[in-house]
């Protein structure tokens, strides 16, 4: 992707939902930063996390999205882990560019 002009982004909520009983979602999301940090060390340009001020009353997704309130932390963490790699300058995560009712927030290029 990223020799066709692309940015490598990770989905890091989605990728810890489980398919649960009667098509209700399910997940721990305790594990997307851990996979996020993975992410932003094998070289991803860029995380995408869904988070909520109170993801138990979230109206989707509420089992995998981060706490708002932890937001801060994990941000700090995975600016921390892409700062050694060259090329890829901090305006890879830092403020969201898009956040919806539901609570997603997408990091990515440019948007420091």
């Amino acid at each position: 992707m990223r020799k066709a002009g692309y940015s490598v982004i990770f989905d890091a909520t989605h990728s810890v939902q489980r398919q649960a009983e009667q098509g209700l979602d399910s997940g721990d999301g305790r594990v997307g930063p851990i996979l996020a940090k993975a992410a932003m060390a094998a070289g991803c340009d860029g995380i995408f996390m869904e988070v909520h001020e109170n993801p138990a009353r979230a109206f989707s997704d509420g089992s995998t999205q981060i706490p708002l309130k932890d937001l801060p932390k994990h941000l700090r963490m995975l600016k921390a882990i892409m700062l050694p790699f060259p090329g890829r300058g901090i305006d890879h995560i830092a403020r969201p560019i898009r956040a919806s009712l539901l609570g997603s927030a997408q990091f990515g290029p440019g948007t420091l």
